[in-house]
């Protein structure tokens, strides 16, 4: 016999599952903070602040970072990358 369950049990296991999900996303985030500080070590400096990113320049090179307290690790790594860190 197939066991049903009622629409609080479907609701409470979806918004667990959500949790978790949400846990295992944070872990894979970046302080924005931290990036900067990185990037401010290399001699990157704060120009201004854009639409949605801010801007930072060291000489002619230029890097956009997004205003967000914490960054898609991917994200973070590829600017670390890109600047040989």
């Amino acid at each position: 016999m197939a066991r049903t369950m009622c629409i609080k049990c479907v609701f409470l296991l979806t918004y667990l599952s959500e949790i978790t999900y949400n846990k295992e996303v944070r872990r894979r985030l970046l302080r924005q903070r931290d990036l900067i500080r990185k990037l401010e070590k290399i001699g990157f400096a704060f120009e201004r602040h854009g639409g949605s990113h801010d801007i930072y320049i060291r000489g002619n090179d230029m890097e956009l970072i997004p205003r967000h307290k914490e960054i898609n690790e991917k994200l973070a790594k590829a600017i670390l990358r890109k600047w040989g860190l």
